[in-house]
C-alpha cells in the first residue's frame, strides 16, 4: 500500500509539474494586455503603455483611451493581436512605420466605440501584415486608411462592418502597390452592417468578395480611375448582394478595373443578385456576370440591374462584346455583337460573359 501511495503521490507531482509547464506554455502564447494611457507619442515610449514598457510580440495591444499611438522613425513592431477602440474610442497612425500582427487585427470592436487606423499619412510609407483576419467595424464604428507606401496582406478574412449596427470604411490609396486578402473580403457583413471600401489607387487582390452579405447588409465598392480589383485563384468569385431579400449592394467603377487573375481566370465570377443590387460604371472587364435570384419569377420585373459602359480607348481592335447564354433588355433579347454600352434588367438564371477579341493583354484592354 505505501507503494502505491508512493506512486500516487508521484503521479501528482508529474501532473502539477505538467499543468504548470501548460500554464506557462499558454501565459506565453497569449502574453499580457498592453494598453495605450496617452493622449498622443509615440509607439514605443515604454512610459505611456500600462503595465509600463514597450508591447511585445506575445503582446495583445489595446488603443482604447481616446487617445492616438503613433508609429514612425521606420520602426516595425510585432504584436499577437492589436485592437484600436476595444470599449472605448481609439486610433494608430504610421507614417514612415510598419506593424505585424500574428493573429487578429480590429478597429471599432465593442458598439459605440470609434477607432480610426491610418497607414502611410502625409507623404510616408508604411507596410501591414495582418496574419488571420482584419476587422473594420466588428460591432463599432472602424475607419482603415491605406495611403501610400508599401505593400499589404491580411492571411485570412478582411471584414468591413461586421455586426448589426457596425460601420466600416476602408480607403486604399497607395498608387503601385497591393493589398492582398489571401481568403475572402466581405463589405457589409450580417444584417444591419454597414460597410465601404473605396479603391481610389493601388490594387485589392482577394480570391472572393463579397458586397452586401447577408439580408440587411449594406455594402458598396467604389473602384476609382487609378484602381484595380482583381479576382484570382481557382475559384475567383464576387458576389454582388447575396440575399433576394433586397440588401443594398452597389459596387461603381469610375474607369478602374476589375481583372481575373490566376490559373482558372476563366471561371472568375461576379454574381447580382437582391433585388437593389447594382454593378454599374465605366472600366475595363474580363469575367464572367451572372445574375441569379429567388426573387424573379418571370423577366424583367424589379429594378435589379447591370449596367457596364466600355471607353472606346479602352477597347480596341474588334471592340466585340459577346452574351454566352443570352442577354435581355427588358423583356426583350439583345443583340450586344458591336456594342459599347449594355444596360439591362436580367432574367432569372442568365448568365453572359463580356469579352472581346485579341488574345493579349493590351488587346484586351487590362495592361
Amino acid at each position: 500500500m505505501a507503494r502505491l501511495q508512493g506512486c500516487t503521490l508521484r503521479a501528482a507531482h508529474v501532473a502539477a509539474l505538467a499543468g504548470g509547464v501548460v500554464s506557462l506554455l499558454v501565459g506565453v502564447a497569449n502574453g499580457q494586455t498592453r494598453q495605450w494611457n496617452a493622449a498622443t507619442g509615440l509607439w514605443y515610449d515604454a512610459a505611456k503603455w500600462s503595465p509600463n514598457g514597450t508591447p511585445t510580440p506575445t503582446d495583445v495591444v489595446w488603443v482604447n483611451n481616446g487617445g492616438v499611438v503613433t508609429i514612425d522613425n521606420y520602426l516595425y513592431p510585432t504584436v499577437l493581436d492589436l485592437v484600436v477602440a476595444a470599449n472605448a474610442n481609439g486610433g494608430l497612425a504610421s507614417r514612415f512605420g510598419w506593424i505585424d500582427v500574428t493573429r487578429d487585427m480590429t478597429v471599432g470592436r465593442d458598439a459605440g466605440t470609434t477607432g480610426v487606423a491610418e497607414f502611410g499619412i502625409a507623404g510616408g510609407t508604411s507596410a501591414v501584415h495582418v496574419r488571420q483576419d482584419l476587422t473594420v467595424g466588428k460591432a463599432g464604428t472602424g475607419t482603415f486608411r491605406k495611403m501610400g507606401g508599401f505593400s499589404m496582406d491580411v492571411g485570412r478574412f478582411l471584414t468591413i462592418g461586421k455586426e448589426n449596427g457596425s460601420n466600416g470604411y476602408f480607403q486604399q490609396d497607395n498608387a503601385g502597390h497591393v493589398v492582398e486578402v489571401l481568403g475572402n473580403i466581405t463589405i457589409g457583413d450580417q444584417a444591419g452592417s454597414t460597410g465601404r471600401y473605396d479603391l481610389d489607387d493601388g490594387t485589392l487582390r482577394s480570391e472572393r468578395t463579397f458586397i452586401g452579405r447577408d439580408t440587411g447588409s449594406n455594402g458598396v465598392m467604389n473602384i476609382g480611375a487609378n484602381g484595380v480589383l482583381e479576382i484570382g485563384g481557382f475559384s475567383g468569385y464576387m458576389n454582388v448582394g447575396t440575399s433576394f431579400s433586397s440588401p443594398n449592394a452597389t459596387v461603381r467603377v469610375n474607369g478602374g478595373t476589375i481583372r481575373a487573375v490566376g490559373a482558372n481566370a476563366n471561371s472568375a465570377m461576379v454574381e447580382v443578385s437582391g433585388e437593389n443590387a447594382e454593378l454599374s460604371g465605366i472600366g475595363r472587364y474580363d469575367i464572367k456576370v451572372r445574375y441569379n435570384t429567388q426573387q424573379f419569377a418571370s423577366p424583367g420585373i424589379g429594378s435589379n440591374k447591370v449596367s457596364l459602359t466600355f471607353a472606346r480607348d479602352t477597347i480596341d481592335k474588334s471592340a466585340k462584346l459577346t452574351a454566352t447564354q443570352g442577354l435581355t433588355v427588358g423583356n426583350a433579347a439583345a443583340d450586344v455583337a458591336s456594342r459599347n454600352a449594355l444596360s439591362a434588367k436580367m432574367v432569372q438564371g442568365t448568365e453572359f460573359h463580356l469579352s472581346w477579341a485579341g488574345s493579349s493583354a493590351t488587346d484586351q484592354g487590362i495592361s
